[in-house]
């Protein structure tokens, strides 16, 4: 990168002071007092092209397997190119800085810095941002204006596949946009799409799947720059771009800077149209759930409603604020519906809605695997912190007949589990709604039924019946008396509420008192 001209300083000195153990030095020899342009973190043997000067370069230690001549001559291109320092992260094979780098820095005078293991590159890049602050970000902003504006000229007609079409092809390389959330990513040409688990893997053990900066690094022949992208103040994805040692780098680096602030726009005009068309969708699903089929389907016009659907409910620690990826990733799922098939229709799922601690999703059950193969998820442990029911395929007209039962399954399901819920009247249900009505008569039938929907909560029954609750208790014990059941097994309770709706009809208890 270009110095930064009128940047406020920032000394290593000072970026020292803050990191503490993070960032020591080997010698105190060399005055720390001097102005860093930027922290870069790069594993090529030749990094000083895509450097402006004034850096503190941060590396792993790969561009130091070779002879001590390969160090020296190392050493030397980053001191003729006006290198700050070096920082050198441990634990990625070093334990101990090579003897041969302390003693090259030395004889030149190099600044050498230790990153001590398992502490992060992200840690040193974060804190020289802190520093330079929002003076830093508006003074590179303006050295990006004219690569922005031309990016926002032609931003109404080209997406994200187009610019990386248009870099490849300028460059006679190849360009990837990947997405650390999940596993989608636009790789153009196209046959380089075996490139994008190769750049995942790099970043990771680079550590720079969360990092605000740009790095440089060596694959498959190719020399990488990669960018973060940001939308809306956080990291969206990353655009690397890959070209051959023989490309003119002022047009790598010219061209990559133009379509990362490119892909940015985009990106930012992608997310604001997901988010207005899950706003609309929620609306849709409020609707569906109640049952106002005919206004949800006019309200989602042009895009269609399923006719169809698996109802899943999940509960945990903030289900809520999940995302469907993030719930496709880790939800548990009953085992003979957790397949690839199934967590991709979640995390597709367009309907979602949160009634009380349960968190809803309407999987379209009509929806075609090419539909599905939009956005699959990457498949992490399911989560001890959830746990969920599933619905058999139900249409979309009984949803709102099927919440309560399913809530009930699921509350009663432990964490880090899931059971499969259907809808479907057992012959023992049927006698159990038979016996209960023939013997004890239809003011006990919606006693039963109040209990089951209140999950077995006395108060709440005794309310709505106008009843003290140790009569409730007498009246329950007696059914399961009658019966041979503990209405607070969730099998039973689920199988029972199935046969009074089914059978006897809905029913709504009396109002409590005031």
């Amino acid at each position: 990168m270009d110095k930064l001209s009128n940047m406020p300083e920032v000394t290593l000195e000072r970026l020292c002071g803050v990191l503490l153990n993070d960032l020591v030095p080997m010698s105190r020899e060399l005055s720390l007092n001097v102005a860093l342009s930027d922290v870069h973190v790069s594993e090529l043997v030749d990094p000083t092209p895509y450097l402006g000067g004034g850096e503190l370069i941060l590396t792993t230690g790969m561009p130091f397997i070779g002879t001590d001549r390969d160090i020296t001559a190392y050493v030397n291109r980053l001191v003729e190119h006006g290198v700050a320092a070096l920082g050198l992260g441990l634990g990625e094979g070093l334990n101990i800085p090579p003897q041969e780098l302390v003693d090259a820095c030395h004889d030149v005078g190099m600044r050498l810095l230790i990153v001590p293991d398992r502490v992060p590159f992200m840690n040193v890049s974060r804190a020289f941002r802190d520093l330079v602050g929002s003076a830093q970000r508006a003074i590179f902003a303006s050295k990006l204006a004219k690569q922005t504006a031309l990016a926002r000229s032609v931003a109404e007609r080209r997406n994200v596949e187009g610019v990386l079409r248009q870099i490849a092809e300028t460059l006679g390389g190849w360009a990837v946009y990947w997405r650390p959330s999940d596993e989608s990513a636009s790789v153009w040409p196209p046959e380089q799409r075996a490139t994008v688990p190769k750049l995942r893997a790099q970043s990771a053990r680079l550590r720079l799947a969360n990092l605000h900066t740009a790095s440089t690094f060596e694959l498959d022949g190719a020399e990488v720059v990669q960018h973060s992208v940001a939308t809306h103040g956080a990291i969206d994805g990353f655009l690397a771009v890959g070209v051959s040692s023989g490309a003119r780098r002022d047009d790598h680096r010219e061209f990559t800077l133009m379509a990362t602030a490119f892909i940015s726009l985009v990106r930012a005009a992608e997310v604001d149209l997901e988010r207005a068309h899950r706003a609309l969708d929620s609306n849709v699903t409020t609707l569906m759930v109640n049952g106002h089929l005919d206004a949800a389907r006019m309200l989602a016009h042009p895009r269609r409603l399923p006719t169809h659907v698996w109802i899943l409910a999940i509960r945990g620690e903030r289900s809520a604020e999940l995302s469907p990826i993030e719930i496709a990733a880790t939800t548990p799922l009953p085992a003979g519906l957790d397949n690839p098939q199934m967590r991709m229709r979640i995390a597709n799922c367009r309907h979602w809605t949160h009634l009380t601690e349960t968190t809803f999703a309407l999987l379209d059950a009509d929806a075609r695997q090419a539909e599905e193969a939009a956005l699959k998820p990457r498949v992490e442990q399911p989560s001890s912190s959830l746990a969920a029911s599933l619905s058999g395929v139900v249409a979309v007209s009984t949803i709102a007949d099927q919440l309560g039962p399913l809530s009930a399954v699921c509350e009663a399901t432990p964490l880090g589990q899931a059971a499969h819920f259907d809808r479907v009247v057992t012959t023992r249900a049927k006698d159990w709604v038979a016996r209960l009505t023939e013997s004890c008569g239809h003011d006990m039938v919606s006693l039963v039924r109040s209990y089951l929907q209140f999950r077995g909560r006395w108060e709440k029954v005794a309310q709505a019946h106008h009843l003290h609750r140790n009569s409730v208790r007498s009246r329950i014990s007696t059914v399961e008396r009658l019966l041979g059941l503990d209405l607070d097994d969730p099998d039973v309770a689920a199988e029972l509420w199935i046969a009074l709706g089914t059978i006897t009809g809905p029913s709504t208890p009396r109002p409590p008192r005031p």
